[in-house]
């Protein structure tokens, strides 16, 4: 909640996560691997006796709730304080932000000034970019070999690189060839003859939505054609009507019935997922 911590709560933090650990380790049930594995905790229990030990200051941080997806990072509404979820509906377009009190720590906060959503600006560039190929296999080389490899080492390690890289580009070019090649099925067979509209860019990109009576005409269609439906939601002015469902997948019409039932009546929008037999059929 506060960083750095203090003596006594570095103290307190190591004698809780050391006991959660021992605990935990009897229990052969638990997954005790990933970033909250026993091995990651054990690191940050003895950060918390270094610190004690000699006087160290321990920065600490947290992320809050959150999922990125769609090209879009988003953030739950949670406690400023010490980072817990709001007991409140996920994927909600709008937030009360009326004072609430963290169920953890007892802060008064507003769920609508923590919740955000916003285009993922995350951009991946790798070494091999940042320098070249000719420097990177260069420093590449100087590095094994600094590391103890031998020069006809280095040189098969480079080559298994090589061919591993080549591997992964034509993995993801057909990636891309195959999200190109549904998005034109989407645009040209469920989406034909059904009239749209663009919300904010910003925020749902060129993402189309309906009025109800031609968004159910676009969930018959994915029956049909057998198209999941990933993603589904509604947009209204009224933050209470803005609605989020997540793999919908056959169920998309039985999720709008009940939006409908609920009063939604203003803008559905959704993402799909087209199996590769309609796509190899379709022939687009």
């Amino acid at each position: 909640m506060r960083s750095p911590l203090g003596r006594r709560t570095s103290e307190v933090m190591g004698a809780i996560l050391g006991e959660f650990i021992r605990q935990r380790s009897t229990d052969e049930s638990k997954d005790r691997s990933g970033p909250f594995g026993n091995e990651a905790l054990l690191a940050f229990v003895r950060a918390t006796k270094l610190a004690r030990e000699h006087d160290l200051r321990l920065n600490v941080s947290m992320a809050p709730p959150g999922h990125t997806d769609f090209g879009h990072y988003t953030v739950f509404a949670h406690c400023p304080s010490c980072k817990a979820e709001a007991d409140l509906e996920r994927w909600q377009r709008r937030y009360p932000s009326e004072s609430y009190v963290c169920k953890v720590c007892g802060r008064e906060y507003s769920p609508a000034a923590t919740a955000s959503m916003e285009a993922d600006k995350y951009e991946s560039s790798s070494l091999r970019q940042t320098l070249g190929q000719e420097r990177f296999e260069n420093f590449a080389r100087d590095y094994l070999i600094g590391r103890g490899f031998l020069p006809k080492h280095t040189e098969r390690v480079l080559e298994a690189v090589r061919d591993s890289e080549a591997k992964r580009e034509k993995l993801a070019a057909e990636a891309r060839a195959k999200s190109e090649r549904q998005d034109r099925f989407v645009r040209s067979v469920l989406y034909a003859g059904l009239s749209s509209k663009q919300l904010d860019p910003r925020e749902f990109g060129e993402l189309p939505f309906f009025r109800a009576d031609e968004f159910l005409k676009l969930l018959r269609r994915c029956k049909q054609y057998i198209v999941r439906v990933s993603f589904m939601l509604h947009e209204s002015i009224e933050s209470q009507m803005c609605l989020r469902s997540q793999s919908c997948d056959e169920d998309g019409e039985q999720v709008f019935s009940e939006w409908r039932k609920k009063g939604c009546d203003e803008w559905f929008g959704a993402y799909f997922i087209v199996p590769d037999s309609v796509l190899d059929e379709w022939g687009g």
